[in-house]
């Protein structure tokens, strides 16, 4: 599935919706484990396996998050409207942006 997206601020028409829990990974309930996902990536050399499984994670959160709100395009403030938990958004959202551009 491609994704088309904008690095830019762009107004939309809809205010940004969170997936229902429903759709959410079990692990959203987790404390320790939505801290790592929320983190910044290291660098993909100290851990490939941890980095892969990160984007991985995030890749298919976004993708099924597009689908669900009918939004081939996001900018980065959508994202952090969308995936905010616990009064924290995921600092890591840019390097998934990025990758998924490459």
């Amino acid at each position: 599935m491609e994704i088309e997206f904008s690095k830019g601020e762009v107004t939309t028409d809809s205010a940004v919706q969170p997936l229902p829990k429903s759709k959410m990974p079990e692990c959203w309930n987790d404390d320790t484990r939505m801290d790592y996902l929320f983190s910044n990536f290291r660098p993909h050399t100290v851990n490939p396996l941890d980095w892969e499984s990160k984007m991985k994670f995030w890749t298919a959160l976004l993708e099924e998050w597009c689908v669900h709100n009918n939004r081939p395009m996001f900018t980065l403030s959508d994202l952090k409207k969308a995936f905010h938990r616990k009064g924290r958004t995921p600092v890591c959202l840019p390097t998934v942006i990025e990758t998924m551009h490459r």
